[in-house]
Order: C-alpha cells, then sequence, then structure tokens
C-alpha cells in the first residue's frame, strides 16, 4: 500500500449547511490518500495541517502538500466512502485545467 496528499473535493451534507448556489456544494481539502496494490484510491483521511518534528520536515511535508495542488483531484460525495477521479464535467466545474 502506498499513500500520498490530494486534493479532494467534498460535497457538503445539504441538509446541515447554508448551500445559496452550486459553487457552495463542495469544499476542498488536502488529504491523505491510501492505494491499493492496482494503485486506487481506497483509504483516506480527513484534511490534514503540515506538521514535523523540526523546521525541515515541516517544510517537507508544505512541499508534498504543494505538489498535491498539481496532482488531478479526487471527488467525495455526500453519503460515500469512496473517492473518484474526476469526470471531463467535473472537471470543468471545479475549473481544473492539466
Amino acid at each position: 500500500m502506498t499513500w500520498g496528499y490530494r486534493m479532494v473535493f467534498q460535497e457538503v451534507d445539504p441538509e446541515y449547511s447554508n448551500i445559496r448556489s452550486e459553487d457552495d456544494r463542495f469544499w476542498v481539502s488536502i488529504r491523505e490518500v491510501y492505494y491499493d496494490d492496482d494503485g486506487f484510491p481506497n483509504m483516506f483521511t480527513g484534511s490534514m495541517a503540515p506538521t514535523g518534528d523540526g523546521i525541515l520536515e515541516l517544510t517537507n511535508d508544505i512541499d508534498l502538500m504543494r505538489e498535491a495542488l498539481e496532482a488531478p483531484p479526487l471527488v467525495l460525495y455526500h453519503g460515500s466512502k469512496k473517492l473518484k477521479e474526476l469526470t471531463e464535467e467535473e472537471k470543468e466545474f471545479f475549473g481544473w485545467k492539466e
């Protein structure tokens, strides 16, 4: 199993949020994502903050998170427990350009 930081768009629970427009349906965060042997995301954490036992380790963690901003984001829909790759329509909705 491998892991890496990834940008994740998560759909908010409409019952507990103040959705005023389509743009308010999702929030974005950096998460640790764990991949199975076939390279598919199968586990993930909540939102992450950079950490380290010193300035160098903290800086390295920030650099890894920055790299996550270059990788295609994943999406997590409300009620789902699985991350998925963005479709072309979702890429357009989120403004993702490769």
